[in-house]
């Protein structure tokens, strides 16, 4: 039986040591620790020192922890990504692109259909609140410039600036969820990040969830480009409507359309007037227009 030598004082050895009957030290496996084992010999200056390094290392290890916590790309990781608000579909399409959104291992998702379907509204609305969730680390907006048969000419300010008018739709929801000083707050530190598709060449984003939104007025190169911007533990969200387009040649999300096949992590849903949320006349002015499905 192990026991402590009765004729040593309480402080000459650590406390999980102690001698047995031939006196040779012994350890107590359940408390081994190296580091405390060490400080129980300093002065109290540097034991001080030491439990602040430690105290500091356990904090970067749990931000470490927080950033790896949603791996989609990992199958060992079977979870559903909670954004712990709720996203009220409001039909039967609606509610299978809210789980496609929701689903780890769905890493580009298509929302394609006509106006007031909801498609950038949820999409928006979900990233806002997964970066609001720490799930990404920044949302990535995008969109063709490309005018309804109207020249603007050149607008002033920062390139941030100039995108701003072609992505309000999408900087209205985000603003519901935050607010606008944090949006604009977001934006200073790169949480959230205009990117114009002209400058994302030889760009790789990581860690963030990306909205490519009119989607049906990007050319095939541009198209291609953007998709294979997606990086570790991303996911791209890409809106259009195909009645909407100004091309009818060479337009990408045509193109990508033609060429989806039956892929693990590539999804699409394909909305109707049915689905039509927004306002009940938009529903009427389309059919007037013949857009019908």
């Amino acid at each position: 039986m192990t026991k402590k030598h009765s004729n040593l004082p309480e402080n000459v050895l650590p406390h999980n040591q102690s001698f047995d009957t031939t006196y040779n030290i012994t350890e107590n496996r359940n408390t081994w620790d190296p580091l405390r084992i060490e400080m129980d010999y300093m002065s109290p200056k540097e034991k001080k020192r030491r439990e602040k390094l430690m105290e500091r290392k356990s904090r970067k290890d749990k931000r470490r922890n927080k950033k790896e916590k949603f791996i989609p790309h990992e199958k060992e990781m079977h979870h559903t990504v909670k954004t712990n608000c709720i996203l009220t579909p409001r039909s039967e399409r609606q509610k299978a692109y809210i789980n496609m959104l929701e689903d780890p291992y769905m890493h580009i998702v298509f929302g394609v259909g006509p106006a007031g379907s909801g498609k950038t509204y949820i999409a928006t609305k979900w990233a806002a609140l997964a970066l609001q969730n720490d799930i990404f680390d920044k949302i990535i907006i995008t969109r063709p410039t490309v005018s309804v048969s109207e020249k603007i000419g050149f607008l002033p300010g920062t390139l941030e600036e100039k995108m701003e008018p072609w992505l309000m739709p999408i900087i209205d929801v985000l603003e519901e969820v935050f607010g606008k000083q944090k949006v604009e707050s977001f934006i200073r530190l790169g949480k959230i990040e205009i990117a114009p598709l002209a400058f994302m060449r030889g760009r790789t984003f990581k860690q963030s969830i990306i909205l490519l939104d009119e989607a049906q007025n990007c050319t095939t190169d541009q198209f291609k480009m953007f998709l294979t911007r997606i990086g570790e533990g991303s996911k791209m969200v890409v809106t259009g409507d195909m009645k909407q387009s100004d091309f009818k040649k060479d337009n990408g999300l045509s193109d990508f359309i033609s060429r989806l096949k039956k892929v693990d992590g590539i999804d699409m849903i394909k909305f109707d007037n049915s689905d039509i949320q927004r306002h009940h006349l938009i529903g009427t002015i389309l059919e007037m227009y013949g857009d019908t499905d």
